[in-house]
């Protein structure tokens, strides 16, 4: 799984910086797990909509809802490279493509 791209939105305080950050493939548990490895994982399996949030070591917020594509970063912006350095180092681990298993 990887991030496409990081899409700006609306800043609620001046400090701190929203994306929406895209990934390449849905969300699933086992991502959503390593996304919060060495923080805090609040999960709502029960909800209609499997919510999570996840206060990262790294300095963010994510939020989001498995199944999506995407997911959305809350982190103050002087903490910005240390939050893209955590995303690629989460999502780049490369899974084997569903047509073939040669790739891996």
């Amino acid at each position: 799984m990887k991030v496409l791209s990081l899409i700006p939105l609306d800043d609620c305080l001046g400090s701190t910086h929203s994306v929406r950050c895209h990934l390449d493939a849905a969300m699933t548990e086992e991502a959503m797990r390593r996304l919060a490895e060495g923080g805090r994982l609040e999960y709502f399996p029960h909800f209609p909509r499997p919510f999570f949030r996840v206060d990262h070591p790294a300095h963010f917020i994510a939020q989001g809802v498995l199944g999506n594509d995407h997911f959305r970063l809350t982190y103050l912006k002087q903490y910005k490279d240390a939050v893209r350095e955590a995303l690629q180092t989460i999502f780049s681990e490369s899974e084997p493509c569903q047509d073939c298993r040669t790739c891996s």
